[in-house]
């Protein structure tokens, strides 16, 4: 038993820790997306599917599909941080619409920073190259599509469900008289979950120190 252990403890090992970063990402997506399904399935919770909108958010997601698609341009890094920057701004104009301006310019500010360090990092690399199979290629979409249709699925039996207002209720009772502020978003951020944003704050700023290095370093090389 115990030699057939270290054998599949071999087995498994050889199979998961492969060395490449596009394994472990292939992996781990369809992992995800196939407990989310597999959980839906067990679970079979209602599903609302409301396809009456305004005008407007009918026209915000008809350039988010288009920046989608552009962002899957294959061959044009510049495509791509357009494409990825028009998903992000069409996020943030959905929040102004349903009365979140603060959350808006919040996602509008990282949606900057975002496609700045995008485009710094991206128009460094050499050039992009396929070199995957078309039956890789097919993996991989066959797996986009697992967790696009997992996140949908999500959402839509969240939707289904009235929203449980326990937190919503007592926040709106409690930000001005414990932490003496009207914004009760900022007051979230800044005082209830204070030690949370700083870490967060923390990560991010690690991440573009490491960023800022790694590209300084490039830089002096083509340089030398």
């Amino acid at each position: 038993m115990l030699a057939g252990l270290a054998g599949f403890a071999t087995f498994l090992t050889r199979v998961i820790q492969s060395g490449r970063l596009s394994h472990y990402l292939t992996l781990s997506f369809l992992t995800a997306g196939l407990v989310i399904l597999a959980t839906l399935a067990a679970k079979r919770p209602l599903l609302a599917v409301e396809l009456t909108a305004p005008l407007p958010l009918w026209v915000i997601a008809g350039f988010m599909l288009g920046g989608a698609a552009l962002s899957l341009t294959p061959h044009s890094r510049i495509a791509n941080i357009a494409g990825i920057g028009t998903v992000g701004i069409g996020v943030a104009l959905i929040f102004l619409i349903f009365g979140a301006p603060d959350v808006a310019v919040t996602q509008l500010m990282v949606e900057c920073l975002s496609a700045v360090l995008f485009g710094i990092a991206l128009l460094r690399l050499p050039g992009i190259t396929e070199r995957r199979s078309p039956r890789r290629r097919a993996l991989h979409w066959g797996i986009a599509g697992i967790m696009g249709l997992s996140v949908t699925l999500i959402l839509l039996a969240i939707t289904a469900h009235p929203p449980d207002r326990q937190l919503a209720d007592y926040f709106e009772e409690n930000s001005y008289s414990l932490a003496h502020g009207l914004n009760i978003v900022n007051v979230i951020l800044v005082d209830f979950r204070a030690f949370d944003t700083f870490g967060e704050l923390t990560v991010v700023l690690l991440a573009a120190i490491g960023a800022w290095a790694l590209l300084k370093r490039r830089i002096g090389r083509a340089r030398g």
